[in-house]
């Protein structure tokens, strides 16, 4: 979605916001001219469902109302983006000026699930040379589940994937530039089976993931 211009662009000019788990961009003076928005229908990778999409969406159009821009309706954003048959995915600056007229709208917000999925597979995890978590022969079951190599101890431990990848832009229908971009720094996490604060499957993951972003881009919108 982001072309190598748009990010040289957004390298630029834009002031990177140190936050604890989004990647974020922002053009501080072309956010003050965006009242209005229109997001628009995000777009999945292959293999994932489109109602991973349309939860996206929809959690971050509750995010931009809440930051106090006014949304586009949905009904007359349905009938144009029908009349126009655009791709949601990498709309060009004319498209956006283009569409942004026919809306009324100062900003397009488009999206694009890449990853998302869970797996369960055996890891090895090396052992602290110290402390609690280090190798204890009293608490080794001698079945292969503690091992050294090259001196070292590890464990083989029972662990739940969870993958998940959004990326967000928002677009000025003024000229078509990036005005905002947003993605979640960290998509793959590892739990064991057994970890007390492991996601509950996946929608329990995905949420946690955009209620963080959330919270992300409430700080990076209001300056922090």
């Amino acid at each position: 979605m982001m072309t190598t211009k748009s990010i040289i662009t957004v390298s630029i000019f834009s002031v990177m916001l140190s936050c604890s788990t989004s990647e974020i961009s922002v053009q501080k003076d072309a956010m003050k001219h965006i009242k209005t928005v229109a997001v628009l229908p995000f777009t999945v990778g292959k293999g994932i469902g489109e109602k991973v999409g349309q939860d996206a969406m929809e959690f971050f159009k509750s995010h931009i109302l809440k930051a106090g821009f006014t949304l586009v309706e949905r009904q007359a954003l349905d009938r144009i983006l029908k009349e126009k048959e655009l791709a949601m995915s990498g709309l060009t600056a004319g498209d956006s000026m283009d569409l942004g007229r026919l809306l009324s709208a100062d900003g397009l917000l488009e999206g694009r699930v890449t990853q998302y999925g869970e797996e369960t597979r055996i890891v090895d995890l090396q052992l602290s040379a110290y402390g609690p978590d280090a190798y204890n022969p009293e608490k080794d079951p001698k079945d292969g589940t503690f091992f050294q190599k090259n001196g070292e101890w590890f464990r083989k431990a029972h662990m739940r994937i969870f993958k998940f990848q959004v990326f967000v832009r928002l677009l000025s229908t003024r000229d078509g530039t990036v005005v905002l971009t947003l993605q979640n720094s960290y998509p793959e996490a590892k739990f064991e089976v057994d970890q007390f604060n492991a996601p509950n499957g996946m929608d329990d993951y995905g949420n946690r993931v955009l209620q963080q972003m959330g919270k992300d881009l409430k700080k990076a919108l209001a300056g922090g």
